[in-house]
C-alpha cells in the first residue's frame, strides 16, 4: 500500500465545487494538497501548470464535459501520464466503460463514501509510483547496458589494436611510438578501471547493499594520496595542480565512497584540461561541513547539459581534451555517495572558461546522527 513520504496534490475538476467542500475538508485532513478547477479547460491549463499527482474529474460539466477533459490530458504530453478518477452519479456500465475508454483509470460514485475515496486514490497513487519505479529501473538497466555495450568496447578498440601491432611489428617499432603506446595502454586500463568500478558501486548503490561505514577521514593526506595516482598524466598534459587543504582538517564518510568521489572529480578535473590549464584544490570548515573545492580552467560544460549532469537517463558525456572517452557515471555516482554521506554537491561551469565543484562533507557523527533521526 501507498506510503505517503512527500505532499500529494489533487486537483478536483467541478463545476460546483461548494458540493464537494466535504470531501476536500476531507482530503486536506488526510495531508493531502488541492487544487480546484471549475472548468475543463482551466483544469487542462492547472494540470499543465502544477502537475498533479492525481485528477479527480466530475462528468457533468458544462461546455466541456469530464469525458472530453479527460481526451484532450491524456492527448497532452505534458500530463498525459497523470491518472484521473472520474466522479459521477451515473450509474449505467456503458457511462463507466466509455470513461475507462477515454483514459480514466477508476471510477468513484456520487453521493461520496468518505474510506472509499481515499482508499482508491492511495491504490491509484501506489500503482503510479511503481509504474515510475519500473521506467527508473528500464532506464538504469538501459545505461548498464549502453555503458557495457559501447563504453568498454571503445576502452577495449585500441588495446587490441595496439596488442595486434606488437604482435607483429614490435622488433620494428622506435622507441618514441612504443612510449606512446604505453600512454595509451595505461590511460586505456586506467580508464577501464575506473568505469569497472564505478559500474560495481553504482549498481550495488542501486540494489540497497552498499554499506555506509564511516570513519574520520584526514582530508590533506588522502586527497594527496589520490591526486598521485593522476600525477604521469598531469605532467603528460602539462596541468598545473595545486592542493590548498590545511592539514588538520578531517570528515566523517565513509572512506570507500569519499576515495570513489574524489577519484571520479579529480579524473574528470584531469580529462577536460590540457597545457597552461591549472587545477586548484582547497577546502575550509563551514558550520558543520568541511567544504572541498574542486576549480580547473579546462574546457568547461555547455549550458545546455547542466540540467542533466546527475541524471542517469540524461547522461553528461564529453570528449576528454586528448580525446579520452566519459560513460557519463561518475557524477551520478559522486552525487549519490555524497548524498549517502549527508553531504551536498553542487558545479558551476562556463564553456570555455573551466568548471568548479563544491563538495560539503560531515566534519564529525553529530551532523550525520541529527540528520539520520
Amino acid at each position: 500500500m501507498y506510503h505517503q513520504s512527500k505532499t500529494i496534490t489533487l486537483l478536483i475538476v467541478d463545476d460546483n465545487p461548494i458540493n464537494l467542500k466535504v470531501l476536500i475538508d476531507y482530503l486536506k485532513q488526510e495531508g493531502y494538497e488541492t487544487l480546484i478547477a471549475e472548468d475543463g479547460e482551466s483544469a487542462i491549463r492547472r494540470a499543465e501548470f502544477a502537475k498533479p499527482d492525481l485528477i479527480l474529474l466530475d462528468i457533468m460539466m458544462g461546455d466541456m464535459d469530464g469525458y472530453e477533459t479527460c481526451k484532450r490530458l491524456k492527448r497532452n504530453p505534458e500530463t498525459k501520464d497523470i491518472p484521473i478518477i472520474f466522479m459521477t452519479a451515473l450509474a449505467e456500465t456503458s457511462d463507466k466503460v466509455k470513461g475507462f475508454q477515454v483514459g480514466a483509470v477508476d471510477y468513484i460514485t456520487k453521493p461520496f463514501q468518505y474510506e472509499e475515496v481515499l482508499i482508491r486514490i492511495k491504490t491509484h497513487l501506489t500503482l503510479q509510483e511503481q509504474k515510475q519505479s519500473l521506467f527508473d529501473l528500464n532506464a538504469t538497466k538501459d545505461k548498464l547496458l549502453s555503458i557495457i555495450g559501447h563504453d568498454l568496447r571503445s576502452i577495449f578498440t585500441p588495446l587490441a589494436t595496439i596488442a595486434s601491432r606488437l604482435k607483429t611489428k614490435a622488433n620494428s617499432i622506435e622507441p618514441d611510438v612504443m612510449t606512446r603506446y604505453a600512454s595509451i595502454i595505461d590511460i586505456s586500463v586506467s580508464n577501464m578501471s575506473m568505469l569497472l568500478s564505478n559500474l560495481i558501486r553504482w549498481a550495488k548503490g542501486q540494489t540497497g547493499i552498499l554499506i555506509y561505514n564511516p570513519v574520520e577521514i584526514p582530508l590533506l593526506s588522502t586527497i594527496q594520496e589520490i591526486v598521485d595516482l593522476y600525477l604521469e598524466t598531469i605532467h603528460l598534459k602539462g596541468i598545473t595542480l595545486s592542493l590548498e587543504i590545511p592539514d588538520h582538517i578531517k570528515v566523517w564518510c565513509d572512506k570507500d565512497m569519499f576515495d570513489t568521489i574524489i577519484r571520479n572529480l579529480i579524473s574528470n578535473a584531469v580529462k577536460y584540461t590540457s597545457e597552461n590549464d591549472t587545477i586548484t584544490i582547497q577546502a575550509n570548515e563551514s558550520d558543520s561541513y568541511a567544504c572541498i573545492t574542486i576549480q580547473d580552467t579546462g574546457i568547461g560544460i555547455d549550458e545546455k547539459i547542466m540540467p542533466h549532469l546527475f541524471t542517469i537517463n540524461i547522461p553528461f558525456k564529453q570528449n576528454g581534451t586528448v580525446g579520452e572517452k566519459g560513460s557519463g557515471l561518475g557524477l551520478v555516482l559522486c552525487k549519490d555517495l555524497i548524498t549517502k554521506n549527508y553531504g551536498h554537491i553542487d558545479i558551476k561551469s562556463e564553456l570555455g572558461k573551466g568548471t568548479t565543484i563544491h563538495v560539503q562533507l560531515p566534519l564529525d557523527a553529530k551532523i550525520v546522527t541529527d540528520e539520520g533521526q
